[in-house]
């Protein structure tokens, strides 16, 4: 499948002008979408996955003006159809969910010891010994090191989770 790299070139836009929120300038991303753009700017554009693309195409919606301030036409920017099987092989998700009246963060992957001794430098992060996941609440000072963790290590975040975190950042 070949992605539109008109993200790639969006995104690198935004970073460009970006600092990372320190400021309220109305330039660049927002602070949790900074951790996404930034994050993923690093990486060639030929390495992203279909989801990576999918989500960055997602944020970029927000930023439609400072797009077209700098030429880019984010309607002209095709949106990746993402098929069941281009996902299939990644076994690494978070994902949003709720325990009790609390929404947490749900982290979903196979047993790596590695990833086990990043999972637990997370704030509040409990192991769930009988569905066996681990879990972190979802709070200001939690977001941010979550979206770290899960797009420096190829997780797949879901839709709904995206849109909460969109809720707290705006």
């Amino acid at each position: 499948m070949e992605l539109d790299n008109k993200i790639y070139e969006a995104t690198q836009f935004l970073v460009a002008r970006c600092d990372g929120a320190v400021s309220e300038d109305a330039v660049g991303f927002n602070k949790y979408d900074a951790i996404i753009g930034h994050s993923l700017s690093k990486v060639p554009f030929e390495k992203w996955t279909v989801k990576q693309v999918s989500l960055m195409y997602r944020v970029l919606c927000k930023y439609k003006k400072q797009l077209a301030n700098g030429g880019i036409d984010y309607a002209g920017i095709k949106c990746p159809v993402i098929q069941e099987s281009t996902v299939s092989g990644n076994h690494r998700y978070v994902i949003l969910d709720k325990q009790g009246k609390n929404k947490i963060f749900r982290i979903l992957f196979h047993y790596d010891p590695e990833l086990v001794n990043m999972v637990r430098v997370l704030p509040q992060r409990r192991w769930n010994s009988v569905d066996k996941y681990w879990s972190v609440p979802v709070q200001f000072e939690t977001i941010e090191p979550v979206l770290k963790f899960s797009l420096s290590n190829n997780f797949e975040l879901a839709d709904d989770l995206l849109d909460e975190i969109s809720k707290l950042s705006d």
